[in-house]
């Protein structure tokens, strides 16, 4: 069974893992971590939305 860190562990979308994803192997560490604060705040964002539907 996996404890709650190990859980968060495995949501968290990582440099290494971005660069993993054809087009995107020669990101600098920059523009890598740009994306993912740039996904997570789409996220944010869907995750409101589908609230405000509720």
């Amino acid at each position: 069974m996996e404890t709650k860190e190990q859980e968060n562990d495995l949501n968290v979308l990582k440099v290494d893992e971005l660069r993993s994803y054809e087009g995107l192997e020669g990101l600098t560490e920059e523009e890598a971590v740009e994306i993912i604060k740039s996904l997570y705040k789409l996220a944010v964002i869907g995750i409101d939305i589908m609230k405000s539907k509720k």
